[in-house]
């Protein structure tokens, strides 16, 4: 069934610690994926509170809803391979921290604050647009599926980014 944190901090040793149901993180509680939450953690994720990820090799491929807050701690490695497009909440990737994602709906539409590293590998061929609201001072790297396809930010991007954009495959135009 559903385990919903209503108050405080839930912390799970392991992917698999709540079975197969779903986690329902409440206003002002957290739920903490530590360290040994390793693999694929399929289950949903209704986040209106602080998810908060430390572990080094987790795959987060369960919905993410909510408007909640998601940290990704120092040394946490994370493949965002969920459909998150009903996630508004916020995204803090803190130094030292790295994600991989393939598509916009693995992030929602929240801001993300990039202080650690984000690597976008578009799975699908065609032109990606960046419409998150962005800031921090990581590195967002982007490899296209294809040479020739377009890398852009909207202008719901903002300009409070001061990282590096690490282009490998696409192009952009500046200007």
């Amino acid at each position: 069934g559903l385990t919903t944190v209503e108050a405080g901090k839930l912390e799970l040793g392991t992917s698999g610690a709540i079975g197969s149901g779903g986690l329902a993180i409440q206003s002002g509680a957290s739920a903490d994926l530590l360290a040994g939450a390793t693999g694929a953690f399929s289950n949903g994720i209704a986040n209106a509170g602080d998810l908060n990820i430390s572990s080094t090799s987790l795959i987060l491929a369960g919905a993410l809803t909510g408007g909640g807050k998601a940290t990704l701690l120092s040394g946490a490695s994370v493949q965002l391979a969920g459909n998150a497009a009903g996630y508004a909440g916020a995204w803090d990737i803190k130094t030292g921290a790295h994600a991989d994602m393939s598509a916009a709906s693995n992030l929602g539409t929240g801001a993300v604050n990039l202080d650690g590293t984000l690597d976008l590998a578009a799975t699908a061929s065609g032109d990606y647009t960046w419409s998150n609201a962005l800031t921090g001072k990581g590195t967002l790297k982007v490899d296209l599926d294809a040479a020739n396809d377009e890398f852009d930010f909207a202008a719901t991007t903002g300009t409070g980014f001061r990282g590096t954009l690490d282009l490998n495959r696409g192009l952009m135009e500046l200007g």
